[in-house]
């Protein structure tokens, strides 16, 4: 699948420079999902992004 490809490659670069990388797939409401993640890894930065295939919703 092309995000798996994508996401491989963009941890390969952060970690290149130094910088820890996780990947996590839930299937839950997002704001909810971010927020118990980010909480249970203490996350220091969270990166959410958006390759315009569509739209945000609520």
């Amino acid at each position: 699948m092309w995000v798996d490809k994508r996401i491989g490659q963009a941890r390969r670069t952060m970690q290149a420079g130094g910088i820890e990388a996780t990947y996590h797939e839930l299937e839950a409401d997002p704001t909810v999902a971010l927020l118990d993640t980010v909480d249970a890894r203490r996350a220091d930065l969270l990166v959410v992004g958006s390759r315009g295939e569509g739209a945000a919703r609520d």
